[in-house]
């Protein structure tokens, strides 16, 4: 079916794309649409329309929350965030989705994103996703970068080091997966009133970084998603269900723009999906649980403490707490991974940390000394809601508590 241009070459906003069975008219979208800088642009096009003849896809998508899809499974949502859309615009291909992260209830529902992560934390986890050699990327990080909390952008918010640490991100995916398209998302913006401003500055700045790699001869594009609306948010940051399916459309309109000679048949075998050991398993964004590669399986039974509610609401648990100080420091690990069990068989539970790789690490509890505390009496819970659990010793079997420990998270 033949689509007539709704807008003329070089002008912003959805545009409708012309077949793209029609090369010559399909890089003119790619490139003049956006005057030859290798900018894609969201340009309407049918479901269902086979991209290069139905070559086989293998899309990671990467990033943070908003590629896990993180409050898409609220209001009756699916949980899938963009993708569930996106696989079925893609129905003319035959698409399998890579990545060590599962979410969602779509059966091939991986991924290599991490909520209120930055773009720092997801290159130096994106390699196992990497290796399943995927021939499609689609990468959008640096929301987290943007944050005006320096727990979160732990990089720090400045957009030029966000787009400097996006583009050596962009490199390691180049050197692993040559033979991908990796198209980056000038991402979606905000409403938040503490990061439109630098958020707008990441937006304007990715299209230099992204240029560089694709005149070095790399198979890099950048995705606009500059024109996304705020009002397809829920909460300023993340799309709302129909905002994800409408992130759909987008990025199945930009694989649609990929040059055809750039996509060819993945490398290698799909990933083996027969077991899910090794493969995080990611709730809605809110916990993650670590499949071991033996015996016992952990995963996470939910949120038990609600955080980040200020004085509407938190003031309750800590009303006539006094803090005592730091009795033990933390071991400087994810405080997600931390577990409390006897893993001796003494009585006692014992400290144990369970990474990603499902590896266990295990400081054995020998009691009480001068120097420590009992770690029968140690929890985790969001105590000043902020957000982040707090280390929380509580004593003599009473509901009060001798001090937090805010720096383990």
């Amino acid at each position: 079916m033949e689509r007539k241009s709704s807008k003329s070459l070089g002008s912003r906003g959805p545009q409708t794309c012309p077949n793209p069975r029609d090369q010559r008219r399909k890089l003119e979208c790619q490139y003049a649409c956006e005057g030859g800088d290798g900018v894609l642009r969201y340009l309407k096009t049918d479901a269902g329309i086979p991209v290069k003849d139905g070559v086989k896809l293998r899309i990671l998508p990467a990033g943070d929350s908003i590629t896990v899809g993180s409050g898409s499974s609220q209001n009756g949502g699916d949980g899938d965030g963009y993708r569930r859309q996106l696989r079925e615009n893609l129905s003319g291909n035959d698409v399998v989705f890579a990545g060590t992260v599962k979410g969602g209830t779509m059966d091939d529902g991986y991924f290599a994103a991490w909520p209120g992560k930055t773009i720092q934390y997801v290159s130096d986890n994106v390699g196992p996703s990497l290796d399943q050699r995927p021939n499609v990327i689609l990468f959008a990080a640096g929301t987290n970068d943007m944050n005006e909390k320096p727990w979160v952008s732990l990089e720090g918010n400045d957009p030029q080091g966000a787009v400097d640490r996006l583009g050596m991100a962009v490199d390691k995916m180049v050197e692993k997966c040559p033979d991908a398209t990796i198209l980056v998302a000038i991402i979606i913006p905000t409403c938040h009133p503490l990061r439109a401003e630098r958020t707008r500055e990441f937006q304007r700045l990715i299209p230099a970084m992204v240029r560089s790699r694709y005149h070095a001869g790399h198979k890099v594009l950048a995705a606009d998603f500059s024109t996304f609306k705020t009002s397809d948010m829920f909460d300023c940051i993340h799309p709302d269900n129909n905002g994800y399916k409408i992130m759909g459309d987008y990025w199945y309109s930009f694989i649609h723009q990929i040059p055809e000679p750039w996509l060819s048949s993945p490398v290698g075998p799909d990933p083996d999906r027969r077991s899910d050991l090794g493969t995080v398993d990611v709730r809605d964004g809110e916990k993650e649980a670590f499949a071991c590669k033996v015996n016992p399986r952990w995963r996470a039974n939910g949120k038990i403490v609600q955080g980040d509610v200020g004085s509407t609401g938190d003031f309750k648990y800590k009303t006539h707490w006094k803090q005592h100080g730091v009795d033990a420091e933390g071991i400087g690990r994810d405080g997600k991974c931390m577990r409390l069990a006897d893993m001796d068989g003494d009585g006692e539970d014992d400290y144990v940390h369970v990474d990603g790789e499902g590896d266990i690490s295990i400081w054995y509890n020998r009691g009480t000394t001068e120097d420590h505390i009992q770690l029968d009496g140690v929890r985790f819970a969001d105590i000043d809601g902020d957000g982040i659990d707090d280390y929380i010793w509580v004593y003599n079997g009473t509901d009060t508590a001798d001090g937090t420990f805010p720096d383990v998270m």
